[in-house]
C-alpha cells in the first residue's frame, strides 16, 4: 500500500528529475555522489523531512564553528555601536547590559539549536514555525517566516541553521557549533566590553570626533599613532565584510528552501542547484 508520505517523496523525485539530467540521479532521486550525503542519521532526517538530498555535506564542526563565529561577530559590533552606547548610558551600562542581554541572546540560541537537532533543514525557522504553530495556522505563519526572513536577515544576522543540509551529521554538529559560537563570541564580546570600559576616555571627544566614526577616534586614543590606527580599523573592515558575506551565504539557503516548497514566484528558477 502506497501512503501519503511516499506519494510525497515520489513528488519530490519527480520534480528534481525534471530540473537535473536524469544521468545525475539515483533511483531515490539524490543528486550529490555518496561521500557528500553525510552520515546515516543524516540520511534518516531526510526522509523524515521529505528531502532529497541536493546539497554537499561538506561542512563539519570546526568549519561550522568559524562560519558562525564570523556571522554572529559580537565584539565588532561592540565597536561600530559605541555611539548609543556612549550616549545611552556609558560605561556601566555597557558592562552590565553585555551581561544582561547576553544571557538572554544565550537562551535564544539555546532554543534555535534545540530545533535544529530535531530538525536540520535548510529551511530553518519557517519549518520549525510550520512544526510547531496550531495546524490551522502553520501554512500562514510559515509562508509570512519564509517570506521575511531571507530579507530581514541582513539586518540581523541570528543564526546559521539553513546550512543544516550542508552539514556532516547535522543533527549533532550544528547545535554544537551553534553554541560554542555562542560561547566564543560572548568571550570576546567580553572582554573587548571590559577593554572599552578602560580605555574610552572623554566620551564627549569620541561622540564628537572628526572622522565621523567614534570607534576610529577610540583606536587613535589608545594608540596616538596613525599607523596603528588605520591597522585596526582594516582589522574592523575586514571582519565585517566576512560577516556581510556569511549572511549572505545563510540567506541565499533560506531563499532557495523557501523556493523549493514553492514558496516564492519562479520558484523552479531560484530552486535549481547546478552540479
Amino acid at each position: 500500500m502506497v501512503t501519503k508520505d511516499d506519494r510525497d517523496k515520489h513528488v519530490e523525485t519527480y520534480r528534481v528529475a525534471e530540473q537535473h539530467p536524469m544521468d545525475q540521479l539515483d533511483h531515490t532521486g539524490v543528486l550529490v555522489k555518496p561521500k557528500w550525503r553525510g552520515t546515516s542519521l543524516d540520511k534518516m532526517d531526510m526522509e523524515v523531512l521529505g528531502r532529497n538530498q541536493v546539497l554537499r555535506r561538506n561542512f563539519r564542526f570546526l568549519s561550522m564553528l568559524g562560519f558562525g563565529s564570523t556571522l554572529i561577530c559580537t565584539w565588532e559590533i561592540l565597536l561600530a555601536n559605541i555611539l548609543f552606547i556612549s550616549v545611552d548610558g556609558g560605561t556601566a551600562d555597557l558592562f552590565w547590559g553585555y551581561i544582561v542581554v547576553f544571557l538572554g541572546i544565550g537562551l535564544t540560541y539555546a532554543s534555535m539549536a534545540e530545533m535544529a537537532s530535531m530538525a536540520p533543514t535548510a529551511g530553518g525557522q519557517y519549518h520549525w514555525v510550520s512544526e510547531f504553530a496550531p495546524p490551522r495556522y502553520q501554512k500562514f505563519l510559515s509562508y509570512i517566516v519564509g517570506t521575511g526572513r531571507p530579507f530581514h536577515k541582513p539586518l540581523s544576522a541570528s543564526d546559521y541553521s539553513n546550512q543544516a543540509e550542508e552539514v556532516e551529521d547535522a543533527s549533532r554538529t550544528l547545535p554544537r557549533s551553534i553554541m560554542w559560537s555562542v560561547y566564543l563570541n560572548g568571550a570576546m564580546g567580553f572582554i573587548m566590553a571590559v577593554t572599552m570600559c578602560y580605555t574610552l576616555g572623554d566620551l564627549s571627544e569620541i561622540v564628537d570626533t572628526s572622522t565621523g566614526y567614534p570607534f576610529i577616534q577610540v583606536f587613535y586614543n589608545a594608540t596616538q599613532s596613525y599607523a596603528a590606527t588605520n591597522v585596526m580599523v582594516t582589522i574592523m573592515i575586514v571582519t565585517l565584510t566576512a560577516c556581510c558575506i556569511s549572511v549572505v551565504a545563510t540567506s541565499s539557503r533560506q531563499l532557495w528552501s523557501f523556493a523549493r516548497d514553492k514558496g516564492i514566484p519562479l520558484s523552479n528558477w531560484f530552486a535549481y542547484v547546478s552540479l
